[in-house]
């Protein structure tokens, strides 16, 4: 009888053992951060597309801008403009302070840019943000821009002070503007390991970068993030949209998407669903979790850009 007792108990610690691993294995805390470097970097180009709006299309230079240099063509115009980011004229969902360097090529309503950042590391320090080669942007609508990043076009790792020099021949010039024709993604899924974003920007046309409203689809890695388990996560954003004069603490509409992948047998790890709130709290709502985030199904997490 002390046997069987003795058995019984040792078979309730076992299974407490063995229930207690497969709930932490469920419980590992939402990892957000592609999703935070994909929107960061969003409105890192946006804002830069709204100065250039301001300066080439309204003839207004932001009282943070110094034009450096201007160049004038027959088809197009050309200008470096230096750009102070302080906590006075802050870059929208970043607390880094700093100088960006724009490159503008300017044509008819939209052009190309690249730029410099300069002590503004928009990601964590490990990966050292540069900044970001020719980008395309189009005035789509009186005052509403269109422009398109892929993952080569961010620039990570050794310097590279080719970053503010535009040369572009004609065909170049427009083929990058032909970018912005490709069709922007509907779904988390078709996003997800697209390495492309859009970005469309609303400038109200008004005389500040900060009552722009943003609406972001696109989605992959701006840079390699490993999760805690050993997976890579890749992010997606479908119609996010954001305003740093409404809510400066997170985007107000729209769906977060994370996929946790194993790499080589693409097992997938977990995903998370998220809705952003009309409440500037800094949160988002966890609608749908999966795998290893399954124990923060239908909460309230933080975001935390800051």
């Amino acid at each position: 009888m002390k046997k069987a007792i003795l058995y019984f108990l040792l078979g309730l610690i076992l299974f407490g053992s063995y229930s207690c691993r497969r709930i932490n294995e469920h419980n590992q805390n939402p990892e957000l951060v592609p999703l935070k470097h994909g929107f960061q970097v969003c409105n890192a180009i946006a804002y830069c597309t709204s100065v250039a709006h301001s300066v080439f299309k309204k003839g207004v230079i932001p009282p943070n801008v110094v034009l450096v240099s201007s160049q004038a063509g027959d088809e197009s115009n050309g200008a470096i403009l230096y750009i102070d980011i302080s906590p006075y004229y802050p870059l929208p969902f970043n607390h880094n302070v700093g100088q960006i360097i724009l490159s503008v090529l300017w044509s008819g309503n939209g052009g190309v840019m690249s730029a410099a950042y300069t002590n503004i590391n928009i990601l964590e320090k490990q990966y050292n943000f540069l900044g970001l080669l020719t980008i395309p942007f189009m005035e789509r609508e009186e005052g509403k821009y269109l422009t398109v990043f892929a993952e080569q076009d961010i620039v990570i790792g050794s310097d590279d002070d080719t970053l503010i020099h535009i040369n572009l021949m004609a065909g170049q010039f427009e083929m990058e503007l032909d970018r912005l024709n490709n069709i922007q993604p509907t779904n988390t899924n078709a996003a997800v390991q697209q390495n492309v974003w859009f970005v469309n920007v609303n400038t109200r046309n008004t005389n500040t970068v900060y009552d722009d409203e943003l609406t972001i689809n696109g989605g992959g890695q701006i840079a390699m993030v490993e999760s805690a388990t050993g997976g890579v996560l890749y992010h997606a954003m479908i119609g996010v949209k954001s305003c740093y004069d409404i809510c400066p603490l997170n985007p107000y509409e729209g769906v977060g998407f994370i996929q946790n992948m194993m790499v080589g047998d693409n097992t997938d790890l977990g995903t998370i669903v998220l809705s952003f709130p009309s409440e500037c709290h800094g949160t988002a709502f966890v609608e749908a979790a999966t795998g290893k985030y399954l124990g923060s199904n239908r909460s309230w997490i933080d975001i935390g850009f800051y």
